[in-house]
């Protein structure tokens, strides 16, 4: 029988580092690249996945990096964590023994921009992409979701399907918001975000049946946020102070000043020209919105430029702004 040679120690310990160092290197930390501030609505076209899902248990891997934004920096801190995708809304990629990497400003691994923050949702929806063995959320540092409130439950499973059903949950404030008041504070960019997903015209049609069963207080931003696209008179809309940035969508603008503008845009020679230049899914939409305008000349005239050129339009009911 062949006898067994032993090697000495400091050649084991040799072989143990050298396999632990290729195994760093296969897998080492990408660079953190801080991403620029901006609203939530572009993470959808950021993003190659987008799932409904929860992470595991975060714990930390390789060594803090700093991110710098402008002439600010700061120390950030790589994460991992197992993700669970339960429904898939947008690709559905092999994501199999991928885990979840994203940078936190805390060495706790905790989100957003202070430290006692934390997801209080059961599942969130997410939006991801793939860098070498890892899902990355889309922007950095920090992971990029959406907290649900409610289990997320697609109603088909074709791609319009799916979106429809996100922004439906993005427009329903017992799904995405733990209070109708966070609601109204996110309304804007949840708005855009569905719009994002799904189209502005059955995002209108959400928030119409949203408006019909809403508390006064929220029909009153919703009649607010129409008024930023003449959908709504500012004075039909409740006597509620505008909050902080409602100016963004209509607040104080003297809509009868720029109805010149729009009698203009609703004319069919103004239709013309646009179409010539090859504007012709913007004209669509400029005349869908200016079929629920506010002056009744207005809407007439583009509701009939919508039929003539754009037959197979179906834009959403106007909302009622009283």
């Amino acid at each position: 029988m062949r006898q067994l040679t032993r090697l000495p120690a400091y050649v084991v310990v040799s072989v143990i580092l050298y396999n632990l160092l290729a195994c760093d290197r296969g897998t080492s930390v990408p660079r953190v690249q801080a991403d620029p501030p901006g609203s939530i609505a572009r993470f959808w076209g950021l993003a190659t996945i987008v799932a409904a899902g929860t992470i595991g248990t975060p714990h930390r891997i390789g060594r803090p990096q700093t991110a710098s934004y402008g002439n600010t920096s700061a120390p950030v801190f790589p994460c991992e964590a197992q993700f669970r995708a339960a429904v898939f809304v947008k690709s559905n990629a092999a994501i199999d023994n991928r885990k979840l990497l994203w940078f936190s400003m805390f060495p706790t691994c905790g989100f957003g921009l202070k430290p006692e923050w934390k997801a209080h949702s059961a599942e969130q929806l997410w939006f991801l992409r793939i860098e070498g063995p890892w899902l990355r959320p889309v922007g950095n540092p920090g992971a990029t979701f959406v907290e649900l409130f409610q289990p997320f439950e697609a109603v088909g499973t074709d791609s319009e399907s799916m979106r429809r059903t996100v922004s439906r949950y993005l427009l329903n404030p017992a799904a995405i918001a733990e209070t109708e008041q966070q609601f109204i504070q996110r309304f804007y960019e949840l708005f855009q975000l569905s719009c994002e997903i799904a189209g502005e015209q059955w995002s209108l049609q959400v928030l119409g049946d949203l408006q019909r069963s809403s508390s006064p207080k929220l029909r009153g931003e919703i009649c607010r946020f129409l008024s930023g696209s003449d959908q709504c008179r500012v004075s039909d809309c409740p006597p509620l102070s505008f909050p902080p940035g409602a100016l963004a969508y209509g607040g104080g603008r003297d809509q009868d000043a720029s109805k010149s503008g729009n009698l203009l845009e609703s004319s069919e020679e103004s239709v013309k020209a646009h179409l010539k230049s090859g504007q012709t899914k913007e004209e669509q939409e400029l005349l869908e919105r200016l079929s629920c305008h506010f002056d009744a000349v207005i809407r007439q005239r583009a509701r009939k430029l919508l039929r003539k050129y754009f037959p197979e339009s179906q834009p959403a009911p106007c909302i009622s702004c009283r």
